[in-house]
């Protein structure tokens, strides 16, 4: 009853964490989703640089970002340098005020407004900046590791090895479908470079369908409903105050008839499912908060405990199954929720890559030894620097006459899987053991070829989440930087998956991001 729950929400801040991604891939830094101001559909972004983006939004046709203002990490955290940012933005409503410019004088008592309301938070908002920002951590660094710039160093040389080998490399499908997939993120991101000053100035930043939608969510799956269970659960009363739904509901505060409440409160789990794990205090806000919006008389507080106490009741059962729908169908564990790391996805499939190409290189060369040594640096990386990745393995096999190979459809895999198949990959598809059977293109392999050593097999059980921290703990201590049989066939099964989504017909748009 519940499996698609999640594939039909309604996606307002799955938009915004699409939207601030495209702001990192202009900017050329990581950012994350800092607010949500749904009543006035306001939102705020922290960069990796330490700025905090702010803006009104709008999720018609394209997602929107328009009156932008950006401003320095540390006016929201010093409180001397705060109160000065307040007044220097009074100073600036003044002046338009004075010169009859309106608009200008509008936008800037709105931030004054908003700047004040913070002020007011100034502890909680200092706090969650900074849980924000320890988050930008060397994870997210791949552009500045050794292991990156000894790859752009071979670059060529494997771009004129994958030349001279094109027939043999062709039939290995990890290669093939690994870069097509790379091949067509980097073409819907295919983003202008911007700064600050450049936002700044133009005030306003679109993401039309040249991203497209749905192949970003299939890459993001996981990474999207995680997040978005993350900023429901800390702020729900704040991003979803303006739902329809919870406000037809909150309507209902003097209904008799439980069938009622209960059908309208089915309605709201199926547009905002998170609904269903908003604790007593967060429902008590939001049911409040709405009240005040949307009716002229003030409400007695002891009907509107009465009815979140009966709201709170009903979703229970509601809330167990979904429980299960979230751990069965995308391995998110409510109870041990942590912050989803950006891009791994497309990460696992980018190791795949480097891993399948470094089994085709002759032993001990350097091609080899590098690839593995980039591969394994990538497993534990994360964040919107993987897209510069994608651009470099894109010029790699283009260079090596592969660009029309990996456009064409009948190269696609013929393995397609549905999303929740437990069907294991077919045989002839090489796995960590099978890797003797990958053509060793330029020698012969001997008894003594470290390709032939076995993997070290690692069964791990338990909190997908933990497993992540658990794989990181090993890698330290070990080094051999390859995927163990199982890492490598979830990864697998992992590209195929999304493959199997995109389908052959899947295009990206033309459409054009300002």
């Amino acid at each position: 009853m519940f499996d698609q729950i999640f594939e039909n929400r309604d996606k307002k801040i799955a938009d915004l964490i699409r939207l601030g991604d495209c702001l990192g891939r202009s900017l050329r830094e990581n950012v994350c989703l800092l607010s949500v101001d749904d009543t006035n559909s306001r939102v705020s972004y922290l960069t990796e640089g330490e700025k905090v983006i702010s803006g009104d939004y709008t999720l018609d046709k394209a997602i929107e970002l328009d009156f932008i203002v950006v401003e320095d990490f540390d006016a929201y955290t010093d409180d001397k340098k705060f109160d000065t940012f307040v007044d220097n933005k009074v100073s600036l409503f003044i002046e338009s005020l004075y010169t009859d410019d309106f608009r200008s004088a509008d936008t800037t008592f709105s931030d004054i407004l908003d700047t004040w309301t913070s002020r007011l938070k100034f502890d909680q908002v200092k706090q969650r900046l900074h849980e924000k920002n320890n988050k930008f951590n060397d994870s997210q660094d791949i552009l500045g590791t050794p292991e990156f710039h000894n790859f752009l160093a071979i670059s060529e040389q494997i771009s004129r090895f994958l030349d001279e080998n094109f027939e043999a490399v062709v039939d290995i499908p990890e290669i093939v479908n690994g870069v097509r997939l790379s091949n067509t993120v980097t073409k819907a991101f295919d983003l202008p470079r911007m700064n600050y000053d450049t936002l700044s100035d133009i005030g306003t930043y679109k993401v039309s369908n040249v991203i497209n939608k749905s192949i970003y969510e299939m890459i993001c799956r996981q990474e999207l409903v995680k997040k978005e269970l993350l900023e429901s659960k800390q702020h729900f009363n704040e991003a979803w105050a303006c739902s329809n739904s919870v406000k037809n509901l909150a309507g209902m505060i003097f209904e008799k008839n439980d069938d009622k409440i209960f059908d309208q409160l089915s309605e709201a789990l199926e547009e905002v499912p998170y609904f269903a794990f908003v604790n007593k205090r967060d429902l008590h806000d939001t049911i409040k908060n709405t009240l005040s919006i949307s009716e002229s008389v003030e409400i007695k507080e002891e009907y509107i405990k009465q009815f979140v106490n009966k709201l709170f009741e009903m979703k229970k059962p509601v809330r167990n199954e979904l429980i299960s729908v979230l751990n069965d169908k995308y391995g998110i564990n409510v109870q041990n929720l942590k912050e989803a790391p950006s891009f791994k996805s497309l990460i696992n499939t980018q190791v795949v890559v480097l891993e399948t190409l470094a089994r085709v290189f002759p032993k001990n060369s350097v091609e080899k030894q590098v690839l593995r040594e980039f591969a394994g640096a990538l497993r534990s990386k994360t964040g919107v620097q993987s897209l510069d990745v994608n651009d470099c393995l894109k010029l790699i096999f283009e260079s090596a006459g592969f660009g029309e190979i990996f456009e064409d459809n009948e190269l696609i895999s013929d393995w397609e899987e549905e999303e929740d198949s437990d069907i294991e990959a077919p045989e002839e598809h090489p796995t960590v053991e099978q890797e003797e059977e990958l053509p060793i293109i330029g020698e012969e392999e001997t008894p003594g070829d470290e390709d032939e050593e076995p993997q070290k097999e690692d069964h791990m059980e338990g909190d997908p989440e933990e497993e992540e921290e658990g794989t990181d703990k090993e890698e330290a201590d070990t080094s051999d930087p390859e995927l163990s049989k199982e890492e490598f066939m979830d990864a697998m099964k992992e590209l195929e998956s999304i493959l199997g989504d995109i389908g052959p017909d899947t295009e990206t748009p033309d459409d054009e991001s300002h």
